[in-house]
């Protein structure tokens, strides 16, 4: 127990598991916008099919939490290239706004797609977690749901940083990201990173709302997860101003935590939580945008902004 009454320990770990489950998201919406100028509004619904996948394999057919959660992961994976290829390669030289209203369509095509997947007979049970025990360590409870997500969001954020260091694929994405016009001249395709950065999203989107719906779901809970989770994620990388991992980690645990300290005092209040998010994402996008002003600024007046033609 802390010195304040109205926190404590168990409080302090609930925000954190949450906000880790979240950030998986977050990195997801970084990830595309950094590869694609790209701000994409479907990422959290775009985890739901397989999430739901998961859920008729385990409950259903009784296939194995870890089984179910690679083909969760692959049909992730084939969904987000599905979208890049069918949708976001054709708008390519639409207006960044159709490009973005197109992102809320796909959000309810995967809505609509998860609705239609059989759900379990018994509509009761609770959503599979990875572990189903549960530990009292040091007065805090420790489920078998949370031991998942201390386990396998380090490790998927791990493995993505490991994948575009040292991947051929992977510094391609970041040689894009970080300099598009030379990126083609390097004649690396700006295809295959869009398709590629898409379809990693939807498999971090999968994992997500798979830890997510484990932590308080039951199976047929599964279709408001997306926007509930999208809300968080997206404060966080705007927090993060749609460039760090690392910020955007930290900002959906921040989140996280002040989520779980405003349940815990102001239940009765819904809003609160949403008020703040909104509040830290204004903050954000003015910093974002004074930021964003001042390189502007100190680029016009750069040597190399106006470079001397040799004679």
């Amino acid at each position: 127990m802390l010195g304040v009454t109205w926190i404590n320990s168990q409080i302090i770990y609930d925000g954190i598991i949450q906000g880790l489950a979240i950030a998986v998201i977050a990195v997801g919406v970084v990830l595309i916008y950094r590869a694609t100028r790209i701000i994409n509004f479907a990422v959290g619904n775009m985890g739901v099919i397989g999430a739901a996948t998961l859920s008729l394999l385990v409950i259903q057919y009784h296939v194995p939490f870890w089984a179910a959660l690679v083909v969760a992961i692959v049909i992730g994976l084939a969904f987000g290239a599905l979208v890049e290829i069918s949708v976001i390669r054709r708008l390519k030289k639409a207006p960044r706004v159709v490009v973005l209203v197109s992102t809320i369509g796909i959000a309810g095509l995967a809505e609509a797609i998860s609705i239609e997947i059989p759900q379990p007979s018994d509509a009761s049970a609770h959503y599979p977690a990875a572990f189903n025990s549960t530990w009292l360590i040091a007065g805090v409870h420790i489920r078998g749901a949370d031991l998942g997500i201390l386990i396998l969001v380090p490790v998927a954020v791990i493995a993505l940083s490991w994948f575009l260091d040292r991947t051929m694929v992977g510094k391609t994405v970041k040689a894009a990201a970080a300099n598009p016009s030379l990126a083609r001249l390097s004649s690396i395709s700006p295809k295959i990173v869009s398709t590629m950065v898409w379809s990693l999203a939807a498999a971090l989107s999968t994992l997500s709302v798979v830890l997510v719906a484990g932590e308080s779901s039951t199976a047929a809970g599964l279709a408001n997860l997306g926007p509930q989770t999208l809300s968080y994620a997206l404060a966080a990388a705007v927090i993060a101003r749609l460039r760090s991992f690392r910020i955007a980690v930290v900002a959906a645990i921040a989140i996280g935590v002040l989520q779980s300290m405003l349940i815990y005092n102001f239940l009765a209040d819904a809003g609160v939580t949403d008020l703040l998010l909104f509040v830290a994402v204004f903050v954000a996008v003015i910093f974002a945008k004074r930021e964003s002003t001042e390189d502007s600024e100190v680029f016009a007046f750069s040597p190399r902004a106006h470079p001397i033609p040799e004679r």
